[in-house]
């Protein structure tokens, strides 16, 4: 059964019950409504519900300790939710075009003012253009695509720089978008950092690092901590490929990642291959 409790021509949040008795409330961008920009299950908190939400927290844990985070698109606050509760002290930046979604995520879902987060109401693009030099963060999250489609500047060779200039040496850039531009994303992203993941769903989610180790470093207190908010960081971890960057591959969509490249990420996270 599914409620709408409140929705304009620009943005829904809906409450949808399945047979399990379970409760998602989930946050759908109009005029097409097409997909939930994300969500969380009411009766189980912190308890996580969708896929690509889940990704990007894998990816923030991979990335401890956070002291510095940077949040490119706010979405449900879901990902900012996480690492306050698992970093109460780090400090977050949130940059969000929508005032509407700001106030949303004040009423409905997570407040990011909770976090002590700052708020920036900006372009995404601009904001980190004006990003000085000493600027450093060590995990940033870039998922600023609707139903409207991908801003230009996500494949542009020149933001993706600045992104990599922002990030610290162990730091991690968890980069989002859809499906069709996996591979544009991989042969741009292969050209600034040194390690290069895709992750398993629907979506192009990218994990990409300036060192090798990085994105291995899954340690079993990592696997607990997302174990608590319903994250299944082993199930992530079988169906990723993880790529160097002088051999970014595509995966198509249903592509099994299992033969060659996929088995040696499963190899790092103690995974049989078999």
């Amino acid at each position: 059964m599914t409620n709408t409790i409140y929705r304009t021509d620009t943005a829904m949040v809906i409450e949808e019950s399945d047979d399990d008795g379970n409760l998602t409330r989930s946050l759908l961008l109009g005029p097409t409504f097409g997909f939930r920009q994300g969500g969380y299950y009411l009766n189980k908190p912190p308890f996580q519900r969708y896929e690509y939400t889940k990704n990007s927290t894998f990816a923030a844990f991979l990335a401890a300790p956070v002291r510095r985070a940077l949040v490119l698109g706010l979405g449900t606050g879901t990902v900012v939710q996480a690492i306050h509760e698992r970093y109460p002290d780090a400090q977050i930046d949130v940059v969000e075009l929508s005032a509407e979604v700001i106030e949303l995520n004040r009423r409905y879902f997570f407040d990011a003012a909770r976090a002590r987060a700052r708020i920036h109401q900006v372009d995404a693009g601009e904001f980190v253009a004006a990003l000085g030099a000493q600027a450093r963060y060590d995990f940033i999250l870039c998922d600023v695509w609707s139903h409207a489609g991908v801003p230009d500047f996500v494949l542009d060779h020149g933001f993706q720089a600045m992104l990599g200039a922002a990030l610290e040496a162990r730091g991690v850039l968890s980069m989002n978008g859809p499906r069709h531009l996996h591979q544009s994303l991989c042969e741009t992203l292969a050209q600034r950092f040194s390690s290069l993941l895709g992750l398993p769903g629907n979506n192009a989610n990218l994990l990409c690092s300036h060192r090798d180790d990085v994105l291995q470093d899954l340690t079993e207190e990592r696997r607990a901590a997302l174990r608590s908010i319903n994250v299944d960081a082993e199930a992530i971890a079988r169906g990723s490929l993880f790529v160097k960057a002088a051999a970014a591959i595509p995966m198509a969509p249903g592509e099994d990642p299992r033969p060659a490249q996929g088995r040696r990420w499963w190899r790092v996270f103690g995974t049989p291959d078999t």
